[in-house]
């Protein structure tokens, strides 16, 4: 977790992240991630507003105790 002194300097620091990444090209793919992500944008929906239901979901591993 980076140090900070205050939530505000968190989020620019996680919105200059965010720019950086867009930038980003995977492997030799010749679009950047935040192109490539433009064109997945559109037909995604919103969160809705209401809450809805969660749950506390625990996985274990083989020969894994308690």
């Amino acid at each position: 977790m980076p140090e900070v002194g205050s939530p505000t300097e968190l989020h620019q620091m996680v919105e200059c992240w965010d720019e950086e990444d867009e930038q980003r090209r995977i492997r030799s793919r010749p679009r950047t991630s935040g192109e490539l992500f433009a064109v997945e944008r559109p037909p995604l929906r919103s969160l809705p507003d209401e809450p809805w239901a969660r749950a506390l979901v625990i996985f274990r591993f083989r020969g894994e105790s308690r």
